[in-house]
This record gives C-alpha cells, sequence and structure tokens, in this order.
C-alpha cells in the first residue's frame, strides 16, 4: 500500500501517485465552503496493481437535507445527505479490507448496517413528521473492484452501483465505456443530461434499496474510473467527458496534475460537488498513458468539431440536434459492455 496526501484549497482537493504498476488520480470540488454531500473517495489498490477498489459516494441533498448529525467542531449539523455519503465510503472501505469474497450483496450489507448504526446512533432528536420526498441518509455509490492476473494479462472487474454516479472503463481504441447503468426512469445517457429525473434506486435507511453489479474482463492496459453527478454539470452530450479528461491529460505532465487540472476545470463550470476516482493499469508510466490516448483524443476532438461545434450558439434547436449527432456516432462504443436498457411498454 501507499499512502498519498492530498493536495487541499478550501473547495477543492486532489492527489495522483504512480508506482511501476499502477497510475491513480483523484480529485474532489465542494460547494460554497460547506460540507460537501459527496462523500471521501475510496482508492485502495496495491502497489503491484493485482488488486485494488475505487469508490465515489454522493449524497441526496434535496431529499437528505435534514440536520442528521451535530458535531460541536462543525458548528451547524451536519445534513443527512453528507453523513450518507461519508459512512457509505467508510464501510466500502472496511468492507473490502475485511473480506476476499467481494460481491454485491455483501457490499449492500456493509453500507445497510452502516447507515442504519448511524441513523440509530445520532445525537440529534428524530422527526416526528417527515414527507415523502424526504429520504432517511440518502446516497448514491459506485465502486469498481479489481483483480489482475500477474503481469497485468487480464483484468477481472466488478462494478457495483445505486443511483446515479457512475462506473467506467477507458480503453485506448474504444474510449469511454459505462460498466453500471444509471438508476433512472430513462436508460439514455444524453436524456439525463438534458432532464432531471429522480432516481428509482439510491442507498438509504428508511427504503430497501439495490446494489446492482456488473462483470467483465479486460486486456491492460486500461483505465478504471467512477464519477459522481456533478461530472456531466459542463457538458452538453455524453462524450465530452471522456473528451474533457482527455485533455486534461494531454494538457498535464504526471499524475498529480492531472488530477488538478480536472479538479480545476471542474470547479470552473460544476453546479454541485463533484468527485472523480481513476485508475490506470498495464501502462509504462504517464507517458505512455498519454501516447496511448493521443489518437483517441485527435478523434473525440473531431467529433466535437464537427457536431457540436458547427451548431450556431445561439439557436438551440441547432445545439439539440448537433448533441443528438454526437451522441448517436458515440453510443455503440460507450454502451458496448453494458448494452442499453430496453424501454417498458405498458
Amino acid at each position: 500500500m501507499v499512502w498519498v496526501r492530498a493536495h487541499e484549497e478550501p473547495e477543492t482537493a486532489w492527489w495522483g501517485e504512480a508506482t511501476d504498476r499502477v497510475l491513480m488520480a483523484a480529485c474532489w470540488r465542494g460547494m460554497g465552503g460547506r460540507p460537501g454531500e459527496d462523500g471521501s473517495p475510496v482508492c485502495h489498490v496495491r502497489k503491484d496493481g493485482l488488486d485494488g477498489i475505487i469508490g465515489v459516494f454522493d449524497g441526496l441533498g434535496g431529499a437528505g437535507a435534514r440536520p442528521a448529525w451535530l458535531l460541536e467542531e462543525a458548528g451547524d449539523p451536519l445534513a443527512g445527505a453528507h453523513v450518507a455519503s461519508h459512512v457509505a465510503s467508510l464501510a466500502t472501505l472496511a468492507w473490502y479490507a475485511r473480506t476476499t469474497t467481494r460481491w454485491a450483496g455483501g457490499l449492500h450489507e456493509a453500507i445497510h448496517d452502516a447507515l442504519t448504526d448511524a441513523e440509530r446512533e445520532s445525537n440529534l432528536p428524530k422527526p416526528r413528521f417527515s414527507g415523502t420526498a424526504m429520504r432517511t441518509l440518502p446516497t448514491t455509490v459506485a465502486v469498481i473492484e479489481f483483480r489482475t492476473m500477474a503481469a497485468n494479462t487480464i483484468a477481472h472487474i466488478q462494478a457495483m452501483w445505486a443511483g446515479d454516479s457512475r462506473c467506467y472503463m477507458l480503453e485506448p481504441e474504444r474510449g469511454l465505456a459505462r460498466l453500471s447503468m444509471d438508476d433512472l426512469p430513462a436508460d439514455d445517457a444524453l436524456e439525463a443530461l438534458r432532464d432531471s429525473p429522480v432516481m428509482t434506486n439510491v442507498a438509504g435507511v428508511d427504503r430497501p434499496f439495490t446494489i446492482h453489479s456488473t462483470a467483465t474482463m479486460a486486456s491492460p492496459p486500461v483505465v478504471l474510473l467512477v464519477v459522481t453527478d456533478g461530472f456531466t454539470d459542463f457538458i452538453e452530450a455524453p462524450h465530452q467527458l471522456e473528451l474533457e479528461l482527455l485533455r486534461a491529460l494531454a494538457d498535464s505532465g504526471d499524475t498529480t496534475s492531472w488530477a488538478e487540472t480536472v479538479a480545476r476545470r471542474i470547479s470552473a463550470t460544476a453546479q454541485d460537488d463533484a468527485t472523480m476516482v481513476a485508475v490506470g493499469l498495464g501502462f509504462d508510466g504517464f507517458a505512455d498513458l498519454q501516447a496511448r490516448f493521443a489518437g483517441r483524443l485527435e478523434a473525440l476532438q473531431a467529433l466535437d468539431s464537427d457536431t457540436i461545434g458547427r451548431a450556431d450558439p445561439g439557436d438551440r434547436d441547432s445545439r439539440t440536434q448537433a448533441a443528438n449527432d454526437a451522441w448517436a456516432q458515440y453510443r455503440a462504443d460507450y454502451e458496448r459492455i453494458v448494452p442499453r436498457r430496453e424501454a417498458k411498454v405498458a
């Protein structure tokens, strides 16, 4: 294990690390100097890259706005959203550390039990009345657990999630592929950017929830990535998340500066807390990571220029159509591992 200290500013933090076998970068962006709704990101990886876990957690600010805990040093009570995401983060790390049989049911049990304990031990009075829109300690979960064979020949990857925080795999040739499927009524990444649909499933105490999972295998080099939904505030079409991550990669000199560049660009545009953790497996250092994705960056820049770049900035219909065109070209690779969920017919 390698312990890395984050670089911190009032509303932003980032860190990066590299060993002979693994590259790691993470960043967090909060809002307004208040205790954030995103929990501490999880990144627990062996130095040799043979196994590890990454995760992000986003407490629901509206549904979880009710005060849940009072710390003397914090002044104001901490909202349920803040408590939920941080408790889920700690529970995930503890679950990974204590077991070698790792499956979604075990993670569900760990998070459920930790949230239940936090709610029971709260030092604030329980509310006498609660509306249907309010939730008790609600949070999203997006976790990737991986194991690789010796010499990074094959990576066994398990994504586990609840809500709309996302798990991804990024490959040099085919780019970003989702490993999770948002818990939203419609399974369309572009529509999710345009609307604000209510999530159909999140971790919490007061209602049953599900930790979904998918499993896949990949041949490194590959980047595994988890993000909260704050990372989509600045994009018009799904391909632009990958585009901005690779632009930041090209403009950086090492994993730490990559994380910092992403954090600062997110800080300039995000309307919500935003957290990212990325782990690169099978790369021969940071320069190799950059070189392998140079061609992919060029392809995405061309896609963006030929679609979004040609739209009239003042014409909403023009920009909508441009995003539709870009998504039509990008979608197949994006959904190559987890295909689109077919809409239910009434």
